[in-house]
């Protein structure tokens, strides 16, 4: 029975004398140093940062945005131009005082219209105030975008400042017949009144 204990012990030994050799060929593993993580930064206005959009799953790509093209038109406001030298005036129509008048070529805001589309309703050129209209008619201006210029209010007509002017006959001389003298009536003449245009004959 104690004959075969000195050969297990033997056999023990050179087993783990085995092992050991070849743990020590094998080596301790390489340690593998962790991945650098990057910071993340939120997206916020300002910083730089495009903004990330999510796509669907074979959702195309959004096209790039559409940039303004230089030179488009936009509309304008309401504007009338001259054609000849025009008389400025207090309402729609010549019985209405001159109050100056615009050169050929010049422009004035239209703030609106005459009932029977005649007449522009404008802004007072500088120096003036108050009701300013000068005509629309196509031989005297042309205008642009006043095509939903609304209808304006039309001021009272104005009230003639003239008075009448009496020019009697002299009486006639009686002779040494025994007939009346005739007496001669006095007629009443009405001046018109008189209107110098700021600028031409032009309404």
């Amino acid at each position: 029975m104690k004959s075969w204990r000195p050969i297990l012990f033997l056999a023990i030994t050179l087993l783990f004398t085995g092992l050991a050799c070849r743990l020590g060929d094998i080596g301790p593993a390489p340690i593998t140093p962790p991945p650098t993580l990057v910071p993340f930064i939120p997206e916020t206005p300002g910083n730089g940062l495009p903004p990330q959009a999510t796509l669907l799953p074979g959702e195309p790509p959004a096209p790039p945005a559409a940039t303004a093209t230089p030179g488009t038109a936009v509309p304008g406001t309401p504007t009338m131009t001259t054609l000849v030298d025009l008389n400025v005036r207090r309402g729609p129509g010549v019985n209405y005082p001159v109050v100056t008048a615009l050169r050929a070529g010049e422009s004035a805001l239209i703030v609106g219209r005459s009932p029977d589309g005649f007449w522009w309703k404008i802004g007072c050129p500088a120096g003036y105030s108050g009701e300013c209209w000068s005509s629309a008619r196509p031989q005297y201006s042309t205008a642009v975008n006043a095509e939903n210029v609304p209808i304006a209010a039309v001021p009272p007509p104005p009230t003639p400042t003239y008075t009448p002017t009496f020019t009697p006959t002299p009486t006639q001389t009686p002779t040494l017949t025994p007939s009346p003298s005739p007496t001669a009536t006095a007629t009443a003449t009405l001046a018109p009144p008189t209107e110098t245009p700021a600028a031409t004959a032009y309404p």
